[in-house]
C-alpha cells in the first residue's frame, strides 16, 4: 500500500470524483496488484485439495459419554489468528462456553497458555496483531478481560495480571486490535466502545449509529484507525475514528442480517460482508457502491469469510452444514470448489467460523468440541 493511500481517511477516499473512477475499469482497479505464483497455483486450481493439517482440542475426553453430559462438554466458540511473520503465525487464541481462552501452537497442537474467565461463556476474542503479546476476551456478560500472553512454566515473565473492561450493557458480539494502544468491540446492545488499553480499562469513544446489535467487525490492516461492522439492522458502516462523524459510509445490501464483515488484504477500498439470506456482498467504498454478489448453493446463513492473499479467492462458511465455499471474485457468482468436512456420520454440527492465518498458508474452522487446521 503506497504512503499516500495509507494517509488518506475513508471520506477524502469516498471523494474522489467520477472522472477519476472513469479512467479504470473500477473492477480491476481495486485489484490491481501482483499475485504470487505460488498463491495463484494454490487458490486458483478447481480442486484445491485441501488436507487436515492438525486439530485443536482443549484436553482428552472419555468415549463413554451419555447424551445427558452432552451439556458439560466444552466447546469453542470463537477464535483469531496471530499477526503476520515466523514467530506467531502459527499462533491462534479461542474461547468456549466453559469460560475458558486458550493460546494454541496450531503446528504443534499445543497449549501455550491458558486462562479461566469463570463460568460464562465466551464468545469473543481478539490477539493483538503487531507484537502478537496480549489476548482479550468478550462473553455473555457484557465484561471484556485483556491479559498479556504468559508462556506455561516461564518464570521470567511475571506480568500475568488482567486488566477487565466494562461498559456494554449486552453480550460483547466481537472485538479486535487497532494497534497496541486501542481496542474496538461490538455488542448486541448495538453499540461500538473505543478502549483504551493503557489507562485500565478507559472508554474512549462510543458509536451509537447502529439501530439493531452489531454482529461483527474488522479493523483494515493497512489502516487501523478505520474499521467496519455488520448489524442486526441490514446495514453495513464504515468508521474512521480521526473523524469528528466516526461513520463515514453505511451501505444497505442486504433485507436480513449482516453476520461478518471482511476487508480484502491490503487494501483500504474494499470489503466483503456475509449475510443471514446466505449472499455475500462485495463494496467498493471509493465509489461507494456494489462490486458483486455471491450466492451459495443452499439458503445458509454465512457466518464467516476470508480471502486469499492474492485477493483473488474469497471463502465462506456457514453454521447448517461442514462446507467451505469458494469463488473467484472475477468469476461466476457460484462456488467453484466445496470443502466438506466430515467428523463423523452423525455430526450436525456445522462450520461455527472459518478463517486464514495471517501469512494466508492454513485455515482453520470451528467444528464442535474441535478447530480443524487445513492447508
Amino acid at each position: 500500500m503506497a504512503k499516500k493511500e495509507e494517509k488518506e481517511s475513508i471520506e477524502q477516499l469516498i471523494k474522489k470524483t467520477k472522472k477519476e473512477l472513469e479512467f479504470y475499469n473500477i473492477n480491476m482497479n481495486i485489484h490491481n496488484f501482483k499475485i504470487k505464483d505460488e498463491y495463484r497455483k494454490r487458490f486458483d486450481n478447481s480442486v484445491l485439495n485441501f488436507v487436515v493439517a492438525k486439530k485443536l482440542i482443549t484436553k482428552k475426553t472419555s468415549n463413554k459419554k451419555s447424551e445427558n453430559d452432552e451439556s458439560k462438554i466444552e466447546k469453542f466458540t470463537n477464535f483469531q489468528w496471530a499477526g503476520e511473520g515466523n514467530s506467531f503465525s502459527n499462533r491462534l487464541v479461542t474461547v468456549t462456553n466453559r469460560g475458558n481462552a486458550y493460546v494454541f501452537n496450531s503446528d504443534k497442537g499445543s497449549i501455550i497458555c491458558s486462562e479461566n474467565f469463570g463460568s460464562g461463556i465466551l464468545n469473543a476474542c481478539a490477539i493483538e496483531q503487531t507484537e502478537n503479546q496480549m489476548f482479550a476476551v468478550g462473553g455473555f456478560d457484557g465484561a471484556i478481560n485483556l491479559k498479556n500472553i504468559v508462556i506455561n512454566n516461564d518464570r521470567r515473565d511475571k506480568e500475568t495480571g488482567t486488566t477487565k473492561f466494562t461498559g456494554h450493557q449486552g453480550s460483547v458480539s466481537a472485538l479486535q486490535f487497532m494497534n497496541t494502544a486501542f481496542m474496538i468491540s461490538a455488542s448486541l446492545d448495538s453499540v461500538l466502545l473505543l478502549w483504551d488499553i493503557n489507562s485500565q480499562g478507559k472508554i474512549v469513544s462510543s458509536y451509537r449509529e447502529h439501530t439493531s446489535e452489531v454482529t461483527c467487525l474488522d479493523v483494515n490492516e493497512v489502516n487501523g484507525n478505520i474499521f467496519a461492522t455488520g448489524s442486526g439492522d441490514t446495514t453495513v458502516k464504515i468508521w474512521d475514528i480521526r473523524e469528528k462523524k466516526a461513520c463515514v459510509a453505511t451501505f444497505q445490501g442486504s433485507d436480513s442480517s449482516i453476520n461478518c464483515v471482511k476487508f480484502l488484504p491490503g487494501r483500504l477500498s474494499t470489503l466483503a460482508a456475509g449475510s443471514e439470506d446466505s449472499s455475500i456482498r462485495l463494496y467498493d467504498l471509493r465509489a461507494v457502491k456494489e462490486l458483486g454478489n455471491y450466492k451459495k448453493e443452499d439458503n445458509y446463513s454465512v457466518n464467516s469469510l476470508g480471502f486469499s492473499k492474492s485477493g483473488l479467492i474469497l471463502f465462506a462458511s456457514t453454521t447448517e452444514n461442514n462446507k467451505l465455499s469458494f469463488w473467484n471474485i472475477f468469476g461466476k457468482d457460484e462456488p467453484f470448489y466445496q470443502y466438506h468436512y466430515d467428523k463423523s456420520p452423525n455430526n450436525e454440527v456445522g462450520l461455527l467460523k472459518a478463517s486464514i492465518n495471517a501469512d494466508k498458508t492454513k485455515i482453520a474452522f470451528i467444528n464442535g468440541d474441535e478447530i480443524v487446521i487445513i492447508k
